[in-house]
This record gives structure tokens, sequence and C-alpha cells, in this order.
């Protein structure tokens, strides 16, 4: 699956849970929170892919987002 299909399906998930019964709710509930954990371990997936160059001098020097490389 996707990101986007993830995020659209825990924003359909979000907005059923205000129509449902207690049942349903939770169950909406706990696969929200499976489409969070996903969402969110795809974001941190790419962030740790995200490299930065500085400049540092007269040339530049890579550095992985939020360390140095």
């Amino acid at each position: 699956m996707t990101f986007e299909a993830a995020l659209s399906k825990l924003e359909k998930t979000i907005e059923n849970l205000e129509n449902e019964d207690l049942e349903q709710t939770i169950a909406l509930y706990k696969e929200g929170v499976e489409l969070s954990k996903y969402c969110d371990s795809i974001l941190k997936r790419i962030n740790a892919d995200i490299v930065l160059l500085r400049k540092e001098g007269s040339g530049f020097r890579e550095e992985i987002y939020g360390q140095e490389y």
C-alpha cells in the first residue's frame, strides 16, 4: 500500500468513527492505529534517506538529515 493510499484510508476511518456503534468504533480505532503506525514508518524511512549538502569552506559536506555523515 502506498503512503497516499494509507493516509486516505486513515482519514476515511477517522470520519467513520463518528457514525458507528461502539463495537464498530473500536474496530475502526484499531485499524486507524495500525494505519497511523504504517504511515509513520514510511515517513521515518524517507526521513532517513534525506541527505543534506552543507557548504563548508570552498566545498560541500554531506550530512544525513539530523546527523553528520
